[in-house]
């Protein structure tokens, strides 16, 4: 079994006009009937995440607004969206598709290609044993962190041209933080729904 595998599954908002992500969370997050069909103008909900990171080394130490000198749960204050608790846990500060596409889907990537988000995020991440990684022609490395089919697939992943997958062993865990202490992270999705870290 993976080590780092999470039961749980996320569920996310994202609200376009601002490209505020929300993480259902607090004391009324929304239940899974509920959120089958969920839909809210100006929001999108791309589909649910399964973690793959170790969770006893890992942490969201703050929500986006909250103030950087916050203590205990004024550190995750709730927003409330269509009756349920959310926290505001990211913020989408820029996103480029790979190869260039003028229309970048923000939700979705293309067979073939990879999105590249700049995003906000206070928090810093664990991952032990192994890690399903991607490069880019350019040397650059990126660390699954969550997917949303059965299991994390890099057999059925098609990337751009000169990018490759593996699965890699970890001689010693990969702690992913942000390199200025500024909540700020370099993020990659597919065409699968998985998502990545970059590490170098």
């Amino acid at each position: 079994m993976d080590p780092n595998a999470q039961v749980i599954e996320t569920k996310e908002l994202l609200y376009v006009p601002s490209m505020s992500m929300y993480l259902a969370a607090g004391s009324n997050p929304i239940n899974d009937d509920d959120w089958t069909g969920f839909w809210k103008l100006g929001y999108v909900s791309p589909e649910p995440k399964k973690l793959l990171f170790s969770a006893n080394d890992s942490c969201l130490f703050r929500t986006i607004n909250a103030p950087e000198d916050c203590s205990g749960a004024d550190c995750f204050p709730e927003v409330i969206i269509s009756g349920y608790s959310w926290i505001h846990f990211t913020n989408i500060l820029d996103n480029r598709c790979i190869p260039h596409k003028t229309l970048c889907p923000i939700i979705r990537s293309e067979e073939g290609m990879v999105q590249e988000l700049i995003v906000k995020k206070c928090h810093y991440l664990t991952i032990k044993d192994f890690v399903y990684e991607v490069q880019s022609p350019q040397g650059s490395r990126y660390a699954m962190h969550a997917y949303s089919g059965e299991a994390p697939d890099l057999s059925s992943l098609v990337l751009p041209e000169g990018w490759s997958a593996q699965k890699r062993t970890l001689k010693e865990p990969l702690v992913l933080k942000s390199k200025n202490n500024d909540c700020t992270f370099t993020l990659l999705k597919d065409h699968l729904e998985q998502i990545y870290h970059r590490i170098e």
